[in-house]
């Protein structure tokens, strides 16, 4: 049994929807947590509708309190947001969302920001067109948040969200198409000896891929493993 330190836990504001953010704030200090994870959607954090002194404004809220952001998630389980649209006019706009959704992210401090390939039509008719528009859309965001230092953290939706990006075995596709480089990240609870395990598992593999092992000093994470 793996017994997990409450500095590993990390909570998101997406159960407080019907409550002020700085009660979901509050309640985290007062259960002793000491990272979250921003969900940006309303009535919390919407930056659509805020300015640039509103953002701050919620970074210092954070931050005040002691707490870390170790991840800023836009709310994109919604159709206007589909990297993998059929129609240019909605990828354009799906990928200025997460555009603004990386420099956000810095401004906010964090350098992670959560991000999903879309989906194409549930019938399979344009799998491979969606399949190639989300793999695309997903190359270009990657410039800009490499620009910004900022990582990206690719999830994986329900069958029912998505027929793109829905298990480990199309998540390991998506990643294997582009990647050329894997960088494991070990955390202020993790050790390099471990790390060195992890690459070597990772090589046995895949003999070609390229394995670099860095100290990431992350609170939360033992590990965490960049694609790039």
């Amino acid at each position: 049994m793996v017994n997990l330190k409450r500095s590993q836990v990390a909570i998101m504001n997406i159960q407080y929807k019907f409550f002020p953010l700085t009660k979901f704030l509050d309640d985290a200090v007062k259960n002793q947590v000491q990272a979250v994870e921003l969900w940006g959607a309303a009535p919390h954090f919407h930056p659509e509708d805020m300015t640039y002194r509103d953002i701050v404004a919620v970074r210092h809220e954070i931050e005040r309190r002691g707490l870390k952001l170790i991840c800023y998630t836009p709310e994109q389980c919604i159709y206007p947001i589909n990297l993998a649209a059929p129609y240019e006019s909605e990828r354009r706009r799906s990928l200025k969302f997460f555009e603004d959704a990386v420099r956000v992210a810095s401004e906010l401090g964090t350098d992670k920001v959560l991000v999903t390939a879309g989906t194409g039509y549930f019938d399979g008719s344009d799998y491979e067109e969606a399949w190639k528009y989300g793999k695309e859309g997903l190359m270009q965001l990657g410039d800009l948040a490499e620009h910004y230092g900022i990582m990206l953290a690719l999830e994986a939706w329900r069958e029912d969200e998505s027929n793109l990006i829905n298990n480990l075995e199309s998540l390991k596709k998506m990643m294997d198409e582009e990647s050329e480089l894997i960088t494991i990240y070990y955390g202020e609870e993790g050790t390099k000896e471990d790390a060195e395990k992890i690459a070597k598992a990772i090589e046995e593999i895949d003999d070609e891929m390229e394995v670099e092992i860095q100290y990431g000093g992350q609170p939360i994470y033992y590990y965490f493993v960049s694609i790039e």
